[in-house]
């Protein structure tokens, strides 16, 4: 396969602009025209990232390394539920993994070239296998580092240049980029995106718990996160909306739910101190939980003619892969069951683009402009 190894000149200051805690999403998006579908879809993508995106934070690095350490197998069996329920997913890669050698170009700390193995920054022989999957994958791009756009810190011209990056390592595997996720989900610079040939991105989180004045202010960080564990724990329906066309010419496919797999990385701090079963137990309650989850928007999505997108970073796969992909299992089989009874679709966010584009009644992004949020329940 084709390496394109030239040298990516732009100089970013130090670290990947990560948003502090507590910091809110910007959830307004002006829009034109929504989409009307004829019944349910159920999108499912993945950000693909490996160690790029803790460059910045040796902590974090030190937190996932075991997740990072079994991403591929992860990504491996993963790929084989997909072609058993014939699942065509997006994968949103962060471009520096297309290369066969790490070149970051961040001012990065020294233990990264000490502690990182040059395979958690670059995967090509992973890429090779996504895309010569039999069930045809969408490969898109999650930016070339991981970069915050939505951060001061980068103008126009560097983020324009990470995504030319990005485009230009997919030509060299015969590729075109068309579906776009926002590192650490910030949405901005859609005219960039537009710019460079995308034609779809994941809208930002649309959590019920971050709307409104208290939902969307650092002060009420702590607010927001003791809510979501109320959230995870009752299994909320999660929110179904409909793609929505952006002045810039982009399609906006909706957020649903993220699936966070076993979640035992959050109770390393507990390993010595309570018997592993317990921590067992609670990460089987965590996974039954978040399938009780998505099987709820899976039905809602049905009940609207609504899009539940459903997405995950496959390092959250990467320790107890075998029950983490169980409970994916059985949100796959249900969607496969209500598509074999013609009540659903499944698509990647390409072809879903394709499909409402094919559908658009409007030439003109811009008719009926207005704001609202990203997504509604």
């Amino acid at each position: 396969m084709a390496d394109c190894t030239e040298s990516y000149a732009t100089e970013f200051p130090a670290g990947l602009g990560r948003p502090h805690f507590g910091q809110p999403f910007d959830r307004t998006i002006e829009h034109g025209e929504s989409a009307t579908l004829e019944r349910g879809v159920v999108v499912f993508s993945l950000d693909l990232e490996l160690a790029v995106a803790s460059v910045d934070d040796r902590s974090l690095y030190r937190s996932l390394q075991r997740n990072i350490a079994g991403t591929r197998q992860a990504v491996r069996r993963l790929l084989a539920l997909c072609v058993a329920y014939r699942i065509s997913a997006t994968w949103a890669i962060v471009g520096q993994l297309f290369r066969s050698s790490p070149t970051l170009d961040l001012q990065v700390d020294s233990w990264v070239q000490r502690d990182i193995p040059d395979d958690q920054l670059c995967a090509p022989e992973l890429l090779d296998e996504i895309q010569q999957c039999p069930v045809g994958q969408d490969i898109g791009s999650h930016s070339y580092r991981h970069v915050n756009m939505a951060a001061a810190d980068f103008d126009d011209r560097m983020i324009g240049e990470e995504l030319a990056a990005c485009q230009t390592l997919a030509r060299g595997r015969g590729l075109t980029l068309d579906s776009f996720v926002f590192p650490f989900n910030r949405v901005a610079r859609l005219n960039l995106l537009a710019e460079h040939g995308f034609t779809c991105f994941r809208g930002a989180n649309s959590d019920w718990y971050t709307r409104g004045p208290a939902g969307n202010h650092r002060l009420f960080a702590f607010w927001r996160s003791a809510l979501k564990q109320a959230d995870d724990f009752l299994a909320v329906p999660p929110p179904v909306d409909v793609p929505r066309r952006v002045p810039a010419g982009l399609w906006m496919i909706p957020h649903s739910m993220m699936y966070k797999g076993a979640g035992r990385a959050r109770l390393a701090f507990l390993r010595g101190v309570l018997p592993d079963v317990w921590l067992d137990l609670a990460s089987d309650l965590a996974i039954n939980r978040q399938v009780v989850k998505a099987a709820r928007g899976i039905r809602r999505a049905v009940a609207r003619r609504g899009v539940f997108h459903l997405w995950t970073h496959p390092q959250n796969l990467g320790q107890h892969t075998g029950r983490t992909l169980a409970g994916l299992e059985n949100v796959f089989r249900l969607a496969d069951r209500y598509r074999r009874d013609g009540r659903l679709d499944i698509m990647n966010m390409a072809q879903l683009t394709s499909h409402v584009q094919s559908r658009s009644t409007s030439a003109d992004p811009k008719v009926g402009a207005g704001s609202m949020p990203a997504g509604i329940g």
